[in-house]
């Protein structure tokens, strides 16, 4: 390889890509104070104090290569390299006495550039040579760059150059007077840069401007319009301080724009009525719940009515009102326990001062829904009416409107007036409004308590889905029953006539058998079962049929059932209306039985007495039996009429004949020896067999509650210090 100097050098293009753009020398970036701004120069040099800094950047044509590669930079003699300085996408780099060698791997690239800094120490006027950009296998093979000079001055000689600041510099050295209140010298830089590119850091660069035409040694009512309006079109989320907005508003008011200077004052004050909300945040966080209350109504009072004032007065009844249950569980203020009553009577009369302040307002009519409902609550139902009626006038395109007409039709139902309840009810119950269903209920339990079962039944069945006592209230009309009693005792010659209660059934139709008792009930040891004896192929001794009605009587009947008997003896009466069943036995018997009950030894004395003729019957068959027993006692009377049964177990039962047509029959109720123990089957959870009435309603108030709750408290929980410039138009 031959190495020599040439005053002319080309470049060989020995391949296309990658090669070099140019080398260029800029001036070393500004600095604040002894720091640096961190923003770069675009001032070109070629003169170079000495001690001073200068950056070297090499552009390329960013490509891959395939084979190896190596890039020379030479380094001006007069000049020291700075370490650590160089930064570029190479893998590996080389600092020698005169030059600096990148290497770069096979299919690598030498990025966009490659930079470094130099400082100047030797003065004089050096050539640079051009950047190599080379084959590392084959270094005859390489692209050129452009060849430099650089002048290192002299001590005490300064640069003929001007220096021109670029706007990034502009903007960092003006950014940085402003931070340290330096207005005037900040006001130069900004000023100039806003006449080269407003657009430049936009929202920043108004932003600072603003804020220094809004002090009085640099008030300027245009410049300061032509800020903000800037900031309103482009950057409406940023938040001017009070004391900026106000000049702001003067501004405008200055120029002749007063409507815009009213608009900008009536939001100051609104973000101003934020800012001071935050105390009451404070009070209730500190558990003076009452105080906080009094603090931002005294707010309410200090400001003027502006919708943000209004609102958050509406939002504070709203606040009181969600408080009120849990009065019983908030501590104590100034010595005075929180009570639930006293704070509804204070929300009532902030939501009239509100309805009357602020009758045309927005949320008139939320506020008339929860004036009425806290009434509701104070079941102060006559005042629940009259304003109900007064408000679904006055609100009558309101969505709530159904509401009020609901809440009227509770307030004549609770009093008992149910004419006017009734009158009100339908109107919901024929609409559309969530409140429907339970007009419905109780427009059906009005006709219920009127005696008016078929019209109940009707507006039960629209809600018996909803409701189980609307289900069980028409199960209740529409049941139908048969019953008769079950043991019926008559003396010979009495007019045999039994009691049939029944319900919605059109015939009874009857079949007297008479019937030997002592053995139908050692057949079947007790009664509960006659209507399931089989009796085919037995004819009955009678056979009638009575009229009860149309089948839609809706309630409990009693119906005579009188029988053609005259003969001493037991008869089992089986009485059939529609599908239903029912029993009795009657017996036609001179005699009668009385007992003597000693449960603690299961002994029972039977004394069998004539009724009709007087005095006691020896010689009559007794049987007796506990119900938890499996065998009989049986035997005669003695001379006086008596028969002893020990050991008995459980409620006793007794049958007496004489001959073959007398009988008695006793039931006790009295328990004889231990009772089993008896399983209880699990409890169930309740069900609520009467809806609350007043759930829809409470539950819409609590979601008005909640929703204005919860925004006025996030605004006066907020770190507001200023007005947002889209709040001030």
């Amino acid at each position: 390889s031959l190495h020599g100097f040439s005053t002319k050098i080309e470049d060989p293009r020995s391949f296309a890509h990658p090669y070099i753009h140019h080398r260029r020398t800029f001036h070393e970036g500004l600095s604040y104070r002894g720091r640096p701004l961190g923003v770069t120069s675009s001032q070109q040099i070629r003169q170079l104090a000495i001690g001073k800094r200068t950056q070297v950047r090499i552009n390329f044509y960013n490509s891959t290569y395939r084979g190896y590669m190596t890039i020379e930079e030479p380094l001006p003699a007069g000049a020291i390299l700075v370490e650590d300085s160089v930064k570029g996408s190479f893998v590996h780099h080389e600092v020698h006495r005169d030059r600096i060698v990148f290497y770069y791997p096979p299919n690598s690239s030498p990025g966009s550039s490659i930079t470094y800094e130099l400082v100047g120490y030797a003065p004089g006027v050096y050539r640079v040579p051009p950047t190599a950009l080379r084959d590392a296998v084959q270094p005859g093979r390489m692209r050129l760059g452009n060849q430099t000079d650089l002048v290192v001055l002299g001590p005490g000689e300064v640069p003929d150059e001007v220096y021109q600041m670029n706007r990034a510099e502009l903007f960092a050295l003006g950014r940085a007077y402003f931070n340290d209140g330096l207005y005037a010298e900040a006001l130069e830089h900004l000023s100039e840069l806003f006449r080269q590119q407003r657009t430049y850091n936009e929202r920043d660069l108004a932003r600072m401007l603003l804020w220094i035409h809004t002090e009085p040694e640099f008030y300027q009512s245009r410049r300061i319009v032509e800020m903000f309006e800037i900031l309103r079109e482009r950057h409406p989320e940023l938040e001017i301080p009070f004391d900026k907005i106000l000049v702001v508003g003067r501004a405008y008011r200055d120029i002749g724009e007063f409507e815009r200077a009213s608009l900008i004052y009536r939001a100051t004050i609104a973000a101003s009525f934020i800012s001071d909300s935050n105390v009451s945040a404070m009070l209730e966080d500190e558990g003076r719940f009452l105080a906080s209350v009094d603090y931002q109504a005294g707010l309410w009072f200090e400001y003027p009515d502006t919708a943000d004032v209004a609102t958050s007065w509406f939002a504070l009844t709203q606040a009181l009102y969600q408080k009120a249950p849990q009065a019983h569980t908030m501590p104590e203020e100034n010595g005075v326990q929180p009570n639930r009553v006293e704070m509804l009577r204070r929300v009532i009369d902030m939501l009239g001062d509100f309805l009357a302040l602020y009758p045309n307002d927005p949320l008139a009519d939320d506020a008339a829904f929860s004036l009425t409902n806290a009434f509701l609550d104070l079941r102060d139902y006559p005042m629940v009416v009259e304003l109900s009626r007064h408000f679904a006038e006055r609100f009558a395109d309101s969505p709530i409107a159904s509401s009020f007409d609901y809440m009227q039709a509770l307030g004549w139902f609770w009093q008992g007036e149910y004419r006017q309840a009734l009158a009100a009810a339908v109107r919901v119950a024929e609409g559309q409004s969530q409140d429907r269903t339970f007009a419905q209920y109780i427009v059906g339990q009005i006709h219920h308590a009127h005696g008016q079962p078929a019209e109940a039944i009707e507006w039960y069945r629209k809600v018996a889905g909803e409701y189980p006592d609307a289900a069980e209230a028409i199960e209740y009309f529409e049941s139908q029953s048969v019953e008769l009693e079950e043991v019926n005792i008559f003396r010979p010659g009495d007019r045999i006539e039994l009691n049939l209660r029944h319900r919605n059934i059109q015939e009874a139709f009857v079949q007297v058998y008479r019937v030997d008792l002592m053995k139908l009930y050692l057949r079947e040891k007790n009664l509960s079962r006659i209507t399931a004896i089989h009796l085919a192929g037995i004819a009955p001794s009678l056979e009638t049929a009575f009229e009860l009605g149309d089948g839609r009587d809706f309630r409990d009947r009693e119906t005579a059932l009188e029988l053609d008997l005259q003969a001493e003896g037991a008869y089992l009466v089986i009485c059939r209306g529609d599908d239903l069943f029912t029993s009795a036995l009657v017996l036609i018997t001179p005699l009668d039985i009385e007992v003597q009950e000693y449960p603690d030894s299961g002994r029972l004395r039977v004394n069998v007495i004539d009724a009709v003729a007087g005095g006691y019957r020896a010689d009559v068959h007794v049987k007796a039996v506990g119900s938890q027993d499996s065998e009989f006692r049986d035997g005669q009377t003695d001379l006086r009429g008596i028969f002893v049964a020990d050991n008995l177990r459980g409620q006793a039962t007794v049958i007496a004949r004489e001959d073959d047509s007398r009988y008695a029959f006793h039931r006790g109720e009295t328990w004889f020896g231990p009772r089993p123990e008896e399983r209880r089957p699990a409890p169930q959870a309740p069900t609520q067999a009467i809806p609350d009435y007043q759930q829809n309603l409470r539950q819409r108030n609590v979601e008005m509650q909640m929703m204005n709750v919860q925004q006025f408290d996030q605004s006066r929980r907020g770190t507001q210090r200023g007005v947002q410039v889209k709040q001030a138009f």
